[in-house]
Formats: C-alpha cells, sequence, structure tokens
C-alpha cells in the first residue's frame, strides 16, 4: 500500500508533467510566457510596489490557470468527439471565451497599474 506520501509525491509529479507538456507542446502557453515576462520586466523596471506585483501575478495566473483548462478540455472533446459536433464546438468556444476574459481582464490590470507609472 502506498503512504501518504507518495501518492502526493505522485501527484506532483503528475502536476509538474502537465505543466510541462503545456509549455512545450502549447504555441499559446509560449504567447501568455512571453508576455508574462514583458510585463515583469516592466514592472521591474518602474518599481511596483508589492500590492501590484500580488495583483499582478493573480493575474498572471488567472490567464494561465484558464488557458491550461481549455487546452485540457480542448483536448479531452477532441477524444470524446473526434467529428465535427456542434455541442463540442460551444464547450470549446465557451472555454476559448474564458481564456479570453481572463486575458481582457489581466490587460486591464496591468493598465490600471502601470500607466499611471509612465506618467510619473
Amino acid at each position: 500500500m502506498r503512504s501518504r506520501w507518495q501518492k502526493e509525491k505522485s501527484s506532483f509529479r503528475a502536476a509538474g508533467a502537465g505543466i510541462w507538456h503545456f509549455i512545450r507542446f502549447e504555441p499559446h502557453a509560449r504567447f501568455h510566457f512571453l508576455a508574462i515576462l514583458s510585463v515583469s520586466t516592466i514592472a521591474l523596471v518602474l518599481k511596483c510596489t508589492g500590492v501590484e506585483w500580488s495583483l499582478l501575478l493573480l493575474s498572471f495566473g488567472l490567464v494561465i490557470g484558464t488557458e491550461m483548462l481549455n487546452t485540457a478540455i480542448e483536448n479531452l472533446a477532441d477524444v470524446v468527439q473526434p467529428r465535427q459536433d456542434d455541442r463540442i464546438r460551444i464547450v470549446k468556444d465557451i472555454a476559448a471565451g474564458a481564456v479570453l476574459f481572463s486575458a481582457a481582464v489581466s490587460i486591464g490590470i496591468a493598465l490600471f497599474i502601470l500607466l499611471p507609472k509612465f506618467a510619473s
């Protein structure tokens, strides 16, 4: 019987493998991480406060998290129904919409924090 620690270790290993797969094989992941790197560089140069960094980090997590869920939903939907199906299309569209919505909110947060710093 596996110990609780072995089960936890296995879960973390699987989650890490999922993140690594996402980064390696998903073009949108690389785009989002490039955007995060760009915004983080600007935030460092502009000396953002701890609260501002917290909001930026939360928005980064929101976008990456929704993109990962969208990718998982799309991959699962393709296995469940490989042929064209309006119900699957709607599910995929909603998942993609969640990514777009979270990205728009994240951009809004970044602009709200960073634009005033450019003005001063």
